[in-house]
């Protein structure tokens, strides 16, 4: 089981909505999937079912690790599982400790290929917890003045964890969201690459009105609009995770 945890301390650069396309992507190829909505706004959890605080969530997870298989329900497609986020949750709830999530993750393993985890934009427990389950730490980046700054906090965030327990292998990946091809967007991207070196995906995700479209509807792009440019990229990206996962 590999678990992908979709973080970045900035807002607007897409966690939800790559978390969804990806998920969906990874299940269209066979893989059994679960994903964990830890944001309270919980907007990963109307993709896969319906809004309600009706049953366990993941509050529930953190208040009892060992309870998990009794907070996960099937979704509306096939091969994806979901852990529903919570409108009540709070960072007090993942205080007394960042391995609430892992270890309650550790008693699934055999039951799922890919895990995905949608995360609020913050460094406290939540994302704490989220970020030291992980096996690969997933950044969506939007090629503007502060991600520079943004992929900087992310990095500390990043290094502090693998700190706290230098026996955790984890992969940092950062990919371009929102991308569009100007002289701008390029400059900056190789210059993250050249000058900061920092652990950029192959692919990056093009920005379209059929992104903002299928967000709005709550569908993976793969279902609303198979021949965009950014549903093909977000395929591209599934693979590239895909090969580094197997390989």
């Amino acid at each position: 089981m590999k678990v992908f945890t979709v973080h970045n301390c900035k807002g607007g650069v897409g966690k939800t909505t790559t978390t969804a396309n990806l998920a969906y992507n990874m299940a269209s190829k066979g893989k059994r999937v679960l994903v964990i909505d830890t944001d309270p706004q919980s907007n990963l959890t109307p993709y896969f079912t319906r809004q309600n605080e009706n049953g366990k969530t993941i509050r529930d997870v953190f208040a009892d690790p060992v309870s998990i298989d009794k907070c996960i329900f099937r979704t509306k497609y096939k091969l994806i599982d979901i852990i529903k986020g919570s409108t009540f949750l709070t960072e007090k709830d993942a205080e007394q400790s960042d391995d609430l999530l892992k270890d309650a993750l550790n008693i699934m393993s055999k039951e799922y290929d890919v895990v995905f985890i949608d995360c609020r934009p913050s460094f406290e427990a939540l994302a704490r917890n989220a970020i030291t389950a992980a096996d690969v730490l997933l950044t969506p980046i939007v090629l503007d003045g502060y991600c520079r700054d943004n992929l900087s906090l992310e990095h500390r965030l990043y290094q502090d964890i693998l700190d706290a327990d230098p026996e955790h292998q984890m992969k940092w990946i950062v990919f371009a969201n929102k991308f569009n091809n100007y002289a701008s967007h390029r400059e900056i991207l190789e210059d993250l690459v050249e000058r900061h070196d920092y652990p950029l995906a192959e692919n990056c995700v093009s920005e379209r009105a059929a992104v903002v479209k299928a967000s709005d509807l709550r569908k993976p792009l793969l279902k609303h609009r198979y021949n965009n440019m950014a549903t093909q990229d977000f395929l591209d990206l599934t693979d590239e995770l895909l090969l580094g996962k197997e390989g």
